[in-house]
């Protein structure tokens, strides 16, 4: 700790008027010194001089600075899907979808471990219902996924929760993306406040992928200022995955209003069409405008229509 003054005026306009104000109280005092005759006029005039000292260290905005260091152990957290989607063989594969996660993880592979490890410290987890910590070293005995289910989601969440956002730095998740318990993973990856980086392994079957469904906005092209009483065209793109051949709706929201809305064709053939809405307004101001596709009750995912 140490003091040091933060001048008002800067340093060398500080000073100026500090000599400025002394020179003229010596000039005062000069004038009157053959008046000054008792110690009790020399005692008031110590006295006055002590009082304008204080002023002027007050003046000069005296500070004191004090540093202080903390040392915190931050880390990037690894966790590995163990659930028993992870044994599968994918066709063509000699081996598991948990062999080729644990090789990215080691030098048979990509040795992601020892490159976090260049930047900081490192701790492995494994998942599947529950989450569990795991040596580093024990990633090179880690040759069985028996977990019951996936619950992605609930790892990812629990382990914010377990390091705090200040502690964890990144977030790197292999899995094979199949969830089916917990908290949804989209929901968790919104609200987190530290980076996630997900590895896929594994491919999905014919059967999989069929049994997949969704309705998707990929695109939607407005002009951000419009003329009032004039037709304004909104271009939207979608996108159609497992759904048999069908005109697919496309609506134009203004709050909870409905004001327009077309249709596309979309099916296996087709799985991506262009639709155009138009509407008018006729009063200024800013609005807020949301396209939709109603949503299925079998689509795989809602939050992107």
């Amino acid at each position: 700790m140490h003091w040091f003054f933060d001048y008002p005026w800067g340093p060398a306009l500080t000073w100026l008027v500090v000599f400025a104000v002394l020179a003229v109280l010596a000039v005062s005092f000069w004038s009157i010194r053959k008046e000054i005759k008792s110690a009790a006029g020399l005692s008031v005039i110590g006295l006055r001089l002590l009082a304008l000292a204080v002023v002027i260290f007050l003046l000069l905005q005296p500070l004191t600075k004090a540093v202080t260091t903390s040392m915190s152990q931050s880390y990037s957290g690894v966790l590995i899907d163990t659930s028993k989607s992870m044994s599968i063989r994918d066709e063509g594969k000699s081996k598991s979808r948990l062999d080729i996660a644990r090789e990215i993880l080691t030098p048979k592979g990509d040795d992601l471990l020892a490159k976090l490890k260049e930047k900081g410290n490192v701790r492995l987890f494994q998942f599947s219902t529950t989450l569990e910590e795991m040596p580093i070293k024990g990633i090179a005995e880690l040759d069985k996924a028996t977990g019951d289910s996936t619950a992605l989601g609930s790892a990812v969440s629990q382990m914010v929760e377990r390091f705090g956002a200040d502690d964890l730095t990144s977030l790197v998740v292999l899995t094979d993306g199949q969830d089916n318990a917990g908290r949804a993973p989209a929901d968790v990856a919104r609200s987190l406040l530290v980076p996630l980086f997900v590895v896929g392994v594994g491919e999905k079957s014919e059967e999989e992928l069929q049994d997949e469904k969704d309705y998707a906005m990929e695109n939607v092209v407005a002009d951000r200022r419009v003329l009032i009483n004039r037709t304004t065209d909104v271009s939207v793109s979608v996108t159609s995955r497992g759904f048999p051949n069908r005109q697919v709706p496309i609506q134009l929201f203004l709050g909870n209003r409905l004001i327009a809305s077309t249709a596309v064709p979309l099916g296996p053939k087709r799985p991506r069409a262009e639709g155009l809405l138009a509407y008018t307004t006729s009063t200024p101001g800013k609005y807020t405008y949301t396209v939709k596709i109603p949503v299925d009750k079998a689509e795989l995912d809602d939050q992107n229509n």
